[in-house]
């Protein structure tokens, strides 16, 4: 009798903590030490799932961008990406109210490919390309040394713009990852 009280009350919890599009949406919304959560992207895939993405800086940890990619997936994360201009814009706005907490370079989850003669950039938790046109910094991406097939953004005067860098430098950025949950 009390496992199914448990299941009643668990399943009014559930409807009522995350059937608001405002409502946060369990551990998709927690503080994790170490970081600071920049701000969050709602959305519904083509499956009809409504999702919530919530993007976090690492503020006590640095990383060349392998080891960032590794130290987001110990908190069941990843490196963080952003499927549309529209998405990449509303991580802007969060971004912008913690400027203070970015450096220069920021670690982020994108990768190039050379298809043919052409460099293609996509993102690694999907492997789709990104179709959008990319603000990159000036004299980005150069592929400095043939070695910058990783993706960051650089914090410019009054925004972030994206730059390649590269996957396995001895350099320690800072990084952004993403946590996704889904909700009713």
């Amino acid at each position: 009798m009390q496992l199914k009280a448990f299941f009643k009350f668990l399943t009014i919890y559930v409807l009522l903590h995350f059937s608001s599009h405002h409502v946060n949406c369990g551990l998709c919304d927690e503080e994790i030490i170490g970081f600071r959560r920049l701000g969050a992207y709602y959305a519904t895939d083509v499956n009809a799932t409504k999702y919530m993405k919530v993007f976090y800086l690492s503020i006590d940890f640095e990383a060349n961008w392998m080891d960032s990619r590794s130290f987001c997936k110990t908190f069941e994360m990843d490196l963080a990406t952003f499927d549309s201009s529209y998405e990449f814009s509303i991580f802007l706005k969060h971004a912008m109210k913690s400027v203070s907490y970015f450096d220069k370079w920021t670690h982020i989850g994108g990768i190039s490919k050379i298809i043919g003669k052409h460099r293609e950039w996509y993102w690694i938790n999907t492997n789709r390309r990104i179709t959008y046109n990319m603000q990159f910094a000036v004299g980005q991406p150069n592929n400095y040394l043939g070695r910058q097939n990783c993706l960051g953004i650089s914090k410019e005067e009054k925004t972030f713009e994206f730059q390649d860098i590269d996957c396995h430098n001895r350099f320690e950025e800072k990084f952004i990852c993403q946590k996704i949950c889904t909700y009713f």
